[in-house]
């Protein structure tokens, strides 16, 4: 069964050149070719047959380039080579190909052709074995340095990808699908430098086009983003400056544009809370930015200004000194239960978390009184989540038959859950509830620990309501 090329680059088939691009640059920042070989190989293999369709093949301005011997059976047998390429018939060329070679030699035409459609068939092994060879041959060959970086991509061998994407750079290759594979694979081995001085040429190379693909831009844009991100403070810093200035200098609609804007702005604001640089000027002004060309509805973007503010609690929380571990272990516990699809995680799992947390906070209480004052404070989100349980450890009339209801509920999911920290912190609750209170060692009778509440007492979880209407009634 033929492959569905469009299926794998997420697009309909009437999709554009443009869009096939896009997605292309989408997908290859997303899947590593050393993580994920595979996938990545598919998406090459992909994109490279339907630009070949859309852009009538490479391949046929390749011959005109490449060495075939001076013969009639040798040109014929090269034609059918690159009618068949043009068709996708790479099984065929792969047999024309190797025939061609036994009778008339390893010419230079048989074996880029051959190596070509090895690559296009997946079978990348062979191809670098014939890359190789062909760099061997003709060393200052520009075009097998670069199939060479590519097949060694493709294969998943990333040291020897980037030194094969290096020696082809230096040489002179410089199209935008090969700066757009060496940025990734610059990534990839933690070169980000080199990886961002690669997009920002993207970028203005873009720009200098007379009909400059916004989309194009954008997705460059993204790679700067995410490897200023991993490198440095000043690298973040420098980026926000660029992202200001295209937004500045560059007119677009930004309805058209608004997934790989939102995306954008998604990895800005990491870069910008991992190096502390949310008050940043240059970070203010891409949000008046956004905010004065908002397309049709300015407030578009505001979703994600909240997120990142979200981010930036997260991250100050887990760093505040002053914040003990059970309330990180909270903050987690409600940001997962906000996140999470209900029917995607186990029935329950999301409660259990919360009452771990919530019960190793109860066993601080009330030495652990400011550190809730400071959460009001400083993280108001979070202390929205928490006042309910907060009232009730002020109010309850018996912090111990609180916790027994807590624990209670919370020991029904324990038997299923193992990542719960509240009997790894207090190991002796775990033994207590195991442990029956008897007035003797033979023959007794149970004792209780505290006097028993009366069905119309109120509650002593502080909720106001009768004790039979409200714990009793559990």
């Amino acid at each position: 069964m033929d492959k569905n090329y469009y299926e794998i680059l997420e697009l309909s088939p009437n999709a554009s050149s443009d869009d096939i691009k896009r997605a292309y640059f989408k997908l290859v920042r997303k899947y590593s070719p050393e993580q994920n070989p595979e996938r990545f190989q598919e998406i090459r293999e992909a994109y490279e047959n339907l630009k070949t369709k859309s852009e009538n093949s490479e391949t046929s301005q390749n011959k005109f380039t490449l060495q075939f011997p001076d013969i009639l059976p040798a040109l014929q047998m090269r034609d059918i080579i690159d009618r068949e390429f043009n068709r996708k018939n790479y099984k065929v060329v792969i047999k024309v190909a190797e025939e061609a070679i036994k009778r008339f030699g390893e010419c230079q035409g048989f074996l880029y052709f051959l190596g070509t459609a090895q690559q296009m068939n997946g079978k990348t092994g062979k191809a670098v074995k014939i890359f190789e060879k062909l760099t061997k041959l003709y060393p200052d060959h520009v075009e097998f340095r670069r199939q060479l970086a590519l097949a060694y991509q493709d294969r998943g061998f990333g040291n020897k990808a980037y030194v094969a994407f290096n020696k082809a750079y230096d040489m002179g290759c410089s199209d935008p699908d090969f700066i757009y594979l060496f940025s990734r694979c610059c990534e990839d081995r933690g070169e980000y430098k080199k990886g961002i001085t690669l997009m920002e040429k993207l970028v203005e190379n873009a720009k200098e086009k007379p009909n400059a693909s916004i989309g194009e831009m954008l997705d460059a844009f993204m790679g700067i983003i995410i490897m200023s991100v991993e490198d440095s403070k000043k690298s973040v810093q420098k980026m926000l400056l660029q992202f200001h200035e295209l937004l500045q200098n560059v007119s677009f609609d930004l309805d058209e544009y608004e997934d790989e804007i939102e995306k954008s702005l998604f990895f800005i604001g990491k870069g910008v809370i991992k190096h502390g640089l949310y008050e940043e000027e240059s970070f203010k002004q891409i949000q008046s930015d956004l905010r004065c060309q908002g397309g049709k509805d300015p407030k578009k973007f505001d979703l994600i200004w909240d997120s990142i503010a979200k981010l930036k609690e997260e991250v100050m929380i887990h760093q505040d000194n002053r914040i003990s571990v059970p309330l990180k272990l909270g903050f987690d516990a409600f940001k997962k239960s906000d996140e999470e699809n209900p029917d995607e995680i186990p029935s329950g799992y999301l409660r259990f978390l919360i009452l771990d947390a919530q019960l190793c906070m109860l066993e601080d209480w009330p030495e652990n009184r400011k550190e809730f004052e400071i959460v009001k404070e400083f993280y108001p989100n979070y202390y929205e989540k928490l006042k309910k349980f907060i009232h009730k450890l002020e109010t309850t009339s018996d912090i111990e038959i609180f916790r027994q209801h807590m624990q209670k509920d919370y020991d029904r999911y324990e038997l299923y859950f193992d990542d719960g920290y509240y009997y790894q912190f207090h190991p002796e609750q775990k033994r207590r509830r195991n442990v029956t209170k008897w007035d003797s060692d033979i023959d007794g009778t149970y004792t209780r620990s505290q006097r028993k509440i009366g069905r119309n007492e109120p509650c002593p979880c502080g909720s106001g309501k009768k004790y039979k209407n409200c714990c009793g009634n559990r």
